[in-house]
């Protein structure tokens, strides 16, 4: 949850509500993540994807997509982590 800039699961039950998405941030987050799965979903099954999100990636240096979105800046990585997504 992290990744998406959330401190815990009540907020991500109020957003799939639909109450507005307030932190700047974590809409963005939660945007590339989305774009993210989108591109997966190209090549990989649904229970693929959250596995991709967390194993160590050698186009990543050995890390995953997950801590790349979680430390790095979204401009930074989002590019990468679609790059090698649409692999």
């Amino acid at each position: 949850m992290s990744a998406l800039g959330v401190a815990d699961r009540r907020t991500l039950m109020r957003w799939r509500s639909g109450a507005p998405i307030r932190a700047v941030r974590a809409r963005m987050r939660l945007q590339a993540v989305f774009l993210i799965i989108s591109e997966l979903e190209q090549s990989l099954t649904p229970v693929q994807i959250p596995a991709w999100f967390t194993t160590p990636n050698p186009a990543f240096g050995y890390r995953t997509a997950l801590d790349m979105l979680i430390e790095e800046s979204l401009d930074t990585v989002v590019p990468t982590i679609l790059e090698t997504a649409s692999r």
